[in-house]
């Protein structure tokens, strides 16, 4: 394959000026986010209550013991290479052999080859949703947290392979855990706190070498502290399906939606990390929009 070129193309440069424009992950509002907005209150009530609930204790433990064991499985983080270089090869680029011939693709062959997978993990998480008999009780709903964050999990192990990046790498996996403890957070406070944090690691992260891998010792505390954010915060989400305020009930739709936010914010991290590998950290502005906010 050829050499990166040294200068962006047309398409990436319009990309490129759209996220800059932009500074930050764009925030949809749908009817959903309006619903969460709005019940910022009782929700935030809802994990006060749940911190006094009987069972808790158990609830928590079973859900963060599970999702330890499936996301320290390398396994269960691995995105087939093979199924990645099928769907390059589908798109007509059959000289992408490794993950490596990826970087030197223009962004538009590979946000065709990425094509929409939203809609995809959007149906599935609708359709297990629709099939859903678990009673709103702390017993039922490891098992509901579990699978959510499995799907989004591997929806996020996707994106982060078809744009190019090792999934199993310890701060691979951080980084993606965070994409999922965005998500997870039902209040401006805590999504801003967590974009802060992604924004940071995208900075540190652009020309990383496997060799400056987070050691084990790092990544088990970070590991442990984010499992346990993640844990309680749909925890949290999930007791509020039974709070209705004004006639808005939190549960109805919360998977698509929570699937939704995975999905996006994926897809435009790794774009822009994409982007930042291919032709230096200074091309894509990387400031946090609070700072503007500020001056106003």
């Amino acid at each position: 394959m050829k050499k990166p070129p040294s200068q962006p193309s047309e398409y990436e440069q319009k990309v490129i000026n759209e996220l800059n424009e932009r500074r930050q992950v764009p925030k949809k509002i749908n009817k959903f986010s309006k619903v969460l907005s709005s019940l910022s209150k009782p929700i935030n009530r809802a994990g006060e209550w749940l911190t006094k609930m009987p069972g808790l204790d158990m609830a928590m433990e079973k859900t963060e013991g599970t999702l330890a064991a499936f996301a320290h499985n390398v396994t269960d983080w691995t995105v087939k290479q093979e199924e990645t270089i099928k769907r390059y090869f589908e798109a007509g680029f059959s000289d992408v052999k490794t993950k490596e011939d990826i970087a030197l693709l223009d962004l538009k062959v590979v946000e065709d080859a990425v094509g929409d997978l939203c809609k995809k993990y959007h149906t599935l998480a609708k359709e297990e949703e629709e099939d859903e008999v678990t009673a709103l009780s702390l017993p039922g709903m490891p098992s509901d947290i579990i699978a959510l964050v499995s799907m989004n999990h591997k929806a996020i192990s996707e994106y982060a392979t078809m744009y190019g990046f090792d999934i199993t790498l310890y701060h691979e996996r951080v980084f993606a855990l965070n994409i999922l403890e965005y998500a997870a957070s039902t209040d401006e406070m805590t999504k801003k706190q967590v974009m802060r944090r992604l924004v940071e690691q995208t900075k540190k992260m652009v020309g990383k070498k496997k060799q400056e891998e987070l050691d084990k010792s790092k990544f088990l505390k970070l590991f442990t502290k984010l499992t346990s954010s993640i844990t309680f915060q749909l925890l949290k989400a999930k007791v509020g399906q039974a709070i209705s305020i004004k006639g808005a009930v939190i549960g109805t739709g919360f998977n698509a939606y929570f699937t939704t936010e995975v999905c996006d914010v994926a897809n435009t991290l790794y774009k822009q990390r994409f982007l930042a590998e291919k032709y230096g950290p200074e091309i894509i502005n990387l400031e946090e929009e609070e700072e503007d906010e500020k001056d106003k």
